[in-house]
């Protein structure tokens, strides 16, 4: 039986996932938190929150840190291989028991992945390290308590993306550039409901346990998105362009052998990998089944997507 998780340690909690995940986490009343800065940060958290300084370069400073929590979750933006696997090896120095990594994302093939996407590559070498770490673990302490994970499977953040045109359709300047007719449904989640699945699967430790959760706020492709955008915002006055996914891929790779990693590169590789079935698809575990029940998260209803839609597009959210 997986032990309960009473202490959890939350790393990034100032960041888009960080501040609704302290946000759930806090509201389910079943954890004292404690929270990860920077030396010399002057945030100010609220005061059921414990705060630790913890130097993220220092191996010695993290395990400090983390000693006496049952888990630990990374929401780091953007944080490295190298800070990434340095947080794993100090989360089992200290004996923690289960570690939510910095891979908030897809369930990704490792091989196709780290060949075709070099923007993901982190990510997956990320969640191979912990993988290592975590049998190693179980070996030494065969029935006893040792380091275990879970990694959540979101998709694109769906209200942050929608704020920033990430995926492509931008409902403040009603602009859309549709990639390959956009037809490929994906899963996509709401910073919110990310924040309420971390909570929930630390209050699901063993149902969770070694695994990837999929969760959901919305599946829909681009062109799905785009007929409710103009369903919420009107049909007239949109600008659409038709993009070749191929061709953006393709200066994505070369700009990346550059070492050209500015946004709109990163941006449309991403773009490009959920618009091609053949690795959207594959990627996608939630068609076949999803954790939303388990942990207390709904699916969210057309109406209320064209609510959100109109929201962002005032900005309001």
């Amino acid at each position: 039986m997986a032990p309960v998780i009473k202490n959890v340690a939350l790393i990034g909690a100032t960041g888009s996932i960080g501040v609704p995940t302290l946000k759930a986490l806090l509201a389910t009343g079943k954890f004292n938190v404690t929270v990860l800065v920077r030396p010399g940060s002057s945030h100010v958290f609220p005061s059921e929150v414990t705060v630790k300084e913890a130097d993220l370069n220092s191996l010695d400073s993290v395990t400090l840190a983390l000693h006496g929590q049952d888990a630990v979750v990374n929401e780091i933006s953007d944080p490295g291989f190298a800070i990434n696997t340095r947080v794993i090896d100090a989360a089992r120095a200290a004996g923690v028991y289960r570690l939510i990594p910095a891979e908030f994302g897809f369930e990704y093939d490792p091989e196709t992945t780290l060949k075709m996407f070099p923007v993901f590559a982190d990510k997956v070498r990320t969640l191979a390290y912990l993988r290592g770490v975590a049998a190693a673990a179980a070996k030494e302490n065969p029935g006893g308590r040792g380091l275990t994970w879970t990694s959540v499977a979101t998709g694109p953040f769906f209200d942050w993306g929608l704020e920033r045109a990430f995926l492509g359709i931008d409902v403040k300047n009603k602009t859309a550039q549709i990639m390959d007719g956009g037809k490929v449904s994906l899963p996509q989640s709401t910073l919110g409901d990310i924040g309420r699945a971390v909570a929930g699967v630390l209050l699901h430790a063993e149902e969770t346990e070694n695994r990837y959760v999929d969760i959901r706020s919305v599946t829909k492709s681009q062109s799905e998105m785009f007929a409710l955008a103009q369903e919420a915002l009107g049909a007239d006055g949109w600008v659409v362009t038709q993009e070749n996914g191929k061709e953006k891929y393709d200066w994505t790779m070369a700009e990346l052998a550059k070492g050209n990693w500015a946004p709109e590169v990163i941006t449309y590789q991403i773009r490009y990998a959920v618009n091609d079935p053949k690795y959207a698809y594959a990627w996608d575990h939630s068609r076949e089944r999803d954790d939303n029940e388990l942990l207390g998260l709904k699916v969210m209803s057309d109406e209320q997507v064209k609510e959100m839609i109109k929201q962002i597009a005032a900005g309001k959210v």
